[in-house]
């Protein structure tokens, strides 16, 4: 997982930013939830640890479809869809 940079003389940032994008991606998941009116943090938790690709308020809650990090699966799992 190695890249070589130089910053002073700007040579392999795009290489590195490219890795560091492909490892996040890597450990994230993509689901479908349904959180309950109410859990405001977890619904802005999903936005600044994830990626929301689409979210729809329905009479049972907030349906939220995205990526969220592996970490998070657990914490969110009663709240999953599929």
């Amino acid at each position: 997982n190695a890249v070589f940079i130089s910053a002073a003389e700007r040579i392999g940032l795009d290489g590195f930013f490219a890795k560091v994008q492909e490892l996040l991606a890597a450990n994230m998941v993509e689901v479908v939830l349904r959180l309950p009116y109410g859990r405001d943090a977890l619904l802005r938790q999903i936005h600044q640890q994830g990626s929301v690709t689409h979210e729809e308020y329905v009479e049972e809650g907030v349906l939220v479809k995205g990526k969220i990090p592996a970490h998070l699966v657990t914490e969110l799992e009663m709240f999953l869809v599929r």
